[in-house]
């Protein structure tokens, strides 16, 4: 009964449905409300939140936090939040203190330490936060629309009207209904909405890896048809995948050198010391030290590792990378440094890249075009510009809504008593 009532104060509905499932059966969003529950259900005096939002899209991580912040004011309890996003400690805390290599940079009241951050990591910090900066990337983007200029004929990436329904358990479940977008060549599009919304189903469709029930899809004018073993080879020898998890993405059996230079050795590309030169430069360009060549992922940190999984998807020279949710396994210094390699891999080698996202920051910092799935339909798609500035949809103004920005800085000190964590 005890179980029952945490589950339901957390706000999961059908909290016997929820307490007789497995951790697989439930979303990421009621994974960590679940374990809000239990680390609430003994009665504590403080609640410890480790980077409790860090692997949810953009509105379950402002309904998570809206939770800690309801529990806090009425169970009394206090709550220390560690987390990696200063917009999510200058919108939350009361108070912040900014660690470095375990040693306090600075401390004190958020209004304060935000609006006047004395030490230099605290500065460069607030200059990584994607919600903060929102034109971190304008002058290398500008520099590559000058070196890269559009025609009219530069749709590298075609979706068109493509769907796609999985059948489970007797049941339909609609990934994809009628979604279209176009990727220019040497441009960014992003893919973005909620978890559930198609997102990765769509990826997967450009990258040969689903069927489709209606549609179809081309890159660089060639079709994509997982049935066509050969012309599917042809095809990703010109599309190559960045995956979220750098942890889990690499062979662990494997050295870097020879991580990098697997897709070369696949396609039989020229001999093995053009392979082993060509491995060599896609380590430069994403400027991995060639002392770190010889060691396997095990022996790197998470953005080394990325840096690894850029420079694999390199080697073979694609004209398209699909980006999928490449840095939201990464801490906020880790992903601005991996965006700014791709923002100047982009610039130099006039890349095509589709971004899959629910971290609207990013993508607002990032990206040239959007477009807005929720239930597998287009909600919304245009520019970055045009669609953060007057979005036309309830549902993305919901989006947009929940990017904790500079706002919430100046926020904190008007609400006084109102801060929430």
């Amino acid at each position: 009964a005890l179980v029952l009532e945490a589950l339901e104060r957390v706000g999961l509905p059908d909290p016997q449905r929820i307490m007789d499932s497995y951790p697989h059966q439930l979303s990421g969003g009621q994974l960590q409300r679940a374990l809000i529950a239990l680390a609430i259900l003994p009665g504590p005096r403080l609640l410890v939140a480790d980077e409790p939002t860090s692997a949810l899209d953009v509105t379950v991580q402002k309904q998570i936090l809206d939770l800690l912040d309801d529990l806090r004011r009425e169970l009394g309890i206090g709550v220390l939040l560690i987390t990696h996003d200063l917009a999510i400690a200058a919108s939350r805390a009361d108070e912040v203190v900014v660690l470095q290599e375990g040693t306090i940079q600075e401390a004190g009241p958020t209004r304060a330490v935000f609006a006047a951050p004395r030490s230099a990591y605290t500065r460069a910090l607030q200059a990584d936060v994607p919600g903060l900066n929102p034109g971190r990337f304008a002058t290398v983007r500008a520099e590559r629309d000058e070196r890269h200029p559009l025609t009219g004929a530069d749709g590298q990436v075609e979706v068109r009207g493509v769907s796609r329904t999985f059948r489970a358990r007797g049941r339909e479940v609609r990934a994809l209904a009628d979604v279209s977008f176009t990727v220019p060549r040497g441009r960014t599009h992003a893919l973005v909405g909620e978890s559930g919304s198609g997102k990765s189903t769509a990826a997967r469709v450009l990258l040969g890896l689903e069927t489709v029930d209606a549609g179809a899809v081309s890159v660089g004018g060639r079709g994509v048809d997982p049935a066509d073993a050969a012309g599917l080879r042809d095809v990703r020898r010109h599309l190559q995948i960045v995956h979220q998890n750098p942890f889990t993405s690499l062979d662990p059996r494997f050295t870097v050198g020879r991580i990098v230079r697997e897709p070369l050795d696949l396609y039989r590309v020229g001999a093995r010391a053009e392979r082993e030169e060509r491995a060599a430069w896609a380590l430069d360009a994403v400027r991995l030290p060639e002392s770190l060549r010889g060691r396997r992922p095990g022996a790197l940190s998470g953005g080394q590792r990325q840096r690894v999984a850029i420079a694999r998807a390199l080697a073979l020279r694609p004209d398209v990378l699909v980006l999928d949710e490449p840095t939201s396994a990464l801490d906020v210094t880790v992903q601005a440094s991996i965006l700014e390699v791709l923002a100047t891999l982009q610039r130099d080698l006039g890349l095509t890249y589709l971004f899959v996202s629910h971290d609207l920051g990013v993508v607002q910092q990032f990206a040239d075009t959007l477009t807005v799935l929720r239930r597998g339909e287009v909600v919304e798609s245009g520019t970055v510009a045009d669609v953060f500035a007057t979005p036309r949809e309830e549902y993305t103004r919901t989006l947009i809504a929940s990017i904790p920005a500079r706002a919430d800085v100046v926020a904190a000190d008007a609400h006084g008593a109102e801060v929430r964590a």
